[in-house]
């Protein structure tokens, strides 16, 4: 077993630039690096999807029993082009002008790495199944556009969290909204009575709608408020958008159906009319506390010297996705801390228990 080839590999990968879109570099190194391995890998050239120039990659590991499909996004945030990582003390961190890239290289590193002692050790492990995609970083594009006609796990892995031990078994639906207010121009100084005021319309109506936490398991948000036009001229045209989180996917229609109405209150008030397009970025899911998958991690963990525990969020991960394909997915954490930061950084330490926990997990 050897730390220092987790950390080289790690280093290796972050060095890759692989911001949103830009990925093929790093597709075609992390290819080539399961190859070598042992997986069976399959490319799945779906980038235009995405506006990317990478393809997701898709790896099989024949093993005895039920295999379990292991996750993560090989896209970063920016600034994520030359990256220079810096070990020291046990915490590898970049030189603080670019993020590190930990989110989500460590859990490809640790995949890899804990693969790798399974093989070398001649460890029987049940059958490895690898999902790693695209563009998850500007909306889950890579999993939400993903072949899934060849995936054989019923339960998936996605190491896309923090904390070791924290097991996110419960995600919010996310579905964002943009609404669009027409109105009437009229010259503002000499006639403003001639117009409909489009902009006043969408002001009440956002004043009107309830924003943050807006019941014990929702939120909701309003953002991008726009009229562009001249000072003289009655705003013919406004628009805004919004975002709304539920664990509850009757709770989400609801508060949709609440900013509608205030809306179409707004509306008929100044005489505006609206449209709106929604886009569903993600499906609620729970993965049962019971189930003999939840059971497993915890046993894995506890093997290890690491207390487990539940989590839920109203955030998105490749989760979400794979859950709305009947698998049964969690999010697990890998030990990065500040991401999406230049201060982003990780420990060694929780890298080594992070492949300890995945071995005792994938050994049979």
């Amino acid at each position: 077993m050897s730390t220092q080839r987790l950390i080289n590999t790690f280093i290796d990968y972050v060095s890759v630039g692989s911001e949103s879109g830009n990925e093929r570099e790093f597709c075609e190194a992390l290819e080539k690096d399961l190859i070598d391995i042992g997986f069976q890998v399959e490319r799945s050239e779906m980038g235009h999807l995405c506006q990317s120039n990478g393809f997701n990659i898709h790896g099989y590991l024949p093993g005895e029993g039920e295999s379990i499909l292991l996750c993560c996004h090989m896209d970063t945030v920016k600034p994520g082009c030359g990256i220079k990582p810096i070990e020291e003390n046990g915490i590898i961190r970049s030189e603080g002008d670019t993020i590190l890239g930990a989110d989500d290289k460590s859990g490809i590193a640790e995949i890899t790495e804990a693969v790798r002692r399974l093989k070398e050790s001649n460890t029987p492990h049940r059958p490895i199944e690898i999902m790693f995609t695209l563009c998850e970083e500007v909306g889950l594009l890579g999993s939400k556009f993903a072949d899934y006609s060849n995936v054989k796990s019923k339960n998936a892995l996605v190491l896309d969290g923090e904390e070791i031990g924290e097991i996110v078994n419960t995600a919010a639906a996310n579905i964002v909204m943009s609404f669009h207010f027409f109105g009437k121009a009229a010259h503002a100084g000499i006639c403003p009575e001639n117009g409909i005021h489009a902009l006043k319309a969408a002001a009440r109506a956002v004043d009107n709608i309830p924003v943050g936490h807006v019941d014990d398991i929702s939120v909701m948000n309003v953002s991008n408020f726009l009229s562009p036009g001249a000072t003289n001229i009655v705003a013919p045209r406004a628009d805004f958008n919004m975002e709304f989180r539920s664990y509850d996917e009757g709770r989400v229609q609801q508060h949709i159906k609440t900013a509608i109405e205030a809306i179409e209150e707004a509306c008929n008030r100044y005489g505006a009319t609206y449209t709106c397009e929604s886009e569903r970025h993600s499906e609620a899911f729970s993965v049962d506390p019971d189930s003999q998958f939840i059971k497993d991690i915890f046993s894995a963990y506890e093997r290890i010297g690491v207390t487990p525990y539940l989590e839920k969020t109203l955030g998105g991960c490749d989760a979400s996705n794979l859950a709305t394909h009947g698998i049964n997915a969690v999010n697990i954490g890998t030990g990065m801390r500040d991401v999406h930061t230049t201060s982003e950084y990780i420990k060694v330490d929780d890298m080594e228990k992070s492949v300890c926990f995945l071995y005792e997990l994938l050994k049979i």
